[in-house]
């Protein structure tokens, strides 16, 4: 199972954002999460990226807990990130660093990759993502489509949901990408219907 979550609550100041709340997400499927402003979606997006911890209950990936204390040791905390990335709804909550290059490069900093992989990979997911000329501009002075794009490179540089590091064939890599943005390139009116298509839907109340 690639997430598993049993019996999780989460509070904010002793509000319920999720309550007592159980799912599994198996490996290689694709889900939507449905439900009103408020519901707790976030919450448990973030509680899956390892942001936000349950006041009681449990989250698993892949069989781990995801607790405070795995997150502590940095070894797994970095396994865990080369294959969870989260995309936030407003890029501003999520682009910190001086130029585009620079936001992109974080996380593969973070990991210890070598310099020529760090740029290689940057600028092969700029590139990719048709931002590769706004590299040296700084996030802040970007347009709300290009701060999404930007978001969305800092998270895929690491391939995400991929056992494949740096070093994986530049041909697979692009494969990847592409299937990821043919998904998420959906005309406006046509958004409804691939909700049905995912192989599954969590509705959370």
């Amino acid at each position: 199972m690639l997430f598993d979550v049993d019996q999780l609550t989460f509070r904010y100041e002793g509000n319920a954002a999720l309550n007592n709340l159980s799912l599994s997400i198996p490996e290689a499927s694709r889900v939507a999460l449905l439900g009103a402003n408020g519901s707790g979606k976030s919450t448990l997006l973030r509680v899956l990226d390892g942001l936000h911890f349950g006041a009681s209950g449990v989250a698993r990936f892949r069989g781990e807990d995801l607790s405070e204390e795995h997150f502590a040791d940095d070894q797994w905390a970095f396994a865990f990130r080369r294959q969870v990335g989260l995309v936030f709804q407003n890029p501003d909550a999520q682009l910190f660093n001086p130029t585009v290059f620079d936001e992109v490069a974080f996380s593969p900093l973070q990991m210890r990759w070598s310099k020529a992989d760090i740029k290689e990979r940057v600028m092969e997911t700029l590139d990719f993502l048709q931002i590769g000329h706004l590299k040296d501009r700084p996030p802040q002075r970007l347009s709300g489509g290009e701060k999404k794009r930007v978001a969305l490179a800092s998270v895929l540089v690491l391939d995400p949901a991929h056992d494949q590091r740096a070093h994986a064939p530049i041909a697979n890599r692009k494969r990847f990408l592409h299937r990821v943005i043919c998904r998420l390139q959906i005309p406006q009116s046509q958004r409804a219907g691939p909700v049905y298509r995912t192989g599954g839907a969590v509705c959370i109340r």
